[in-house]
């Protein structure tokens, strides 16, 4: 049991250093990101559980399997937004090197449109 745990805990350790080797900032940005949007829809279905408590006789109200297929088509097309705008970065700083402009900041419009989504989720 405990050489499995510790199988377990160097794979995660490795996943999460090559992560961090790849995506630099961006990583922990995208970590608050996944976190602020598993919240979102805990709180949403939270939400829809007391409209089912509040309207019992009401169909349109309480908890849709159609509205959180929507929530999550929705989080993950904010996740292949930055995605998008990752490879906007990539594309860019493969043009500043063939240039041979050095630029300093790896990841700009990847964070923004990140940190833009993180201040979606958050205060909606």
């Amino acid at each position: 049991m405990r050489a499995m745990y510790m199988t377990i805990q160097a794979a995660a350790a490795a996943i999460i250093a090559w992560l961090s080797a790849r995506l630099g900032i961006l990583l922990p940005v995208l970590c608050v990101l996944l976190t602020a949007m598993v919240l979102d829809y805990i709180t949403g279905m939270l939400a829809s559980k007391r409209e089912a408590l509040e309207h019992p006789d009401d169909p349109a109200y309480g908890w849709s399997s159609r509205r959180g297929a929507e929530g999550i088509i929705k989080k993950v097309g904010y996740l292949c937004i930055i995605a998008a705008a990752m490879i906007v970065d990539y594309i860019i700083l493969s043009v500043a090197a063939q240039a041979g402009i050095e630029v300093a900041l790896k990841a700009f419009f990847g964070l923004l449109v990140a940190v833009w989504y993180i201040l979606n989720v958050t205060v909606k």
